[in-house]
């Protein structure tokens, strides 16, 4: 699955889709979520793992908080093995909704990524809506811009 904004493109795998899809939010259900991991090269973005929703974190009907240290670290041991190659992508979570939609509270997080974490590279934040819809947006320089579907 490709996703697209001006000339960077997100790649993410069938795999990785796979698993995103498997913690789709059902009406009652709690938000889930975690870590997008992958790396840059030119002006793509590959996805190649994810972090999956932890005990610690906090997760309820609208809101979702990931546990900093047991996602860092899983973080931390892929790069490690990677020899440095796969690093912090972005975010993800799930919306009980069809078609997502980002909260204020999203587009917050979003824009605060890039900022406290001191990233030089764009951040992607991935919500995964009902019957396999997505919402993918990229914080580029500050700035939070809307990516649309290529393939899928």
């Amino acid at each position: 699955m490709i996703y697209t904004y001006n000339k960077f493109r997100i790649n993410i795998s069938e795999n990785i889709k796979s698993e995103l899809n498997n913690f789709e939010q059902q009406n009652g259900q709690v938000e889930k979520g975690g870590m997008l991991l992958g790396y840059t090269a030119n002006n793509e973005l590959k996805i190649t793992d994810i972090t999956k929703p932890m005990i610690c974190d906090i997760s309820k009907r609208y809101n979702f908080v990931r546990n900093v240290f047991g996602h860092q670290f899983i973080l931390y041991k892929k790069w490690k093995t990677s020899g440095g190659n796969i690093n912090y992508i972005g975010e993800w979570h799930t919306h009980s909704e069809i078609n997502p939609v980002p909260s204020r509270r999203d587009l917050k997080t979003l824009t605060e990524i890039r900022r406290y974490k001191n990233v030089s590279t764009p951040v992607i934040m991935l919500i995964v809506g009902q019957r396999k819809t997505y919402w993918i947006g990229i914080n580029i320089n500050g700035y939070i811009h809307v990516c649309k579907k290529y393939i899928d």
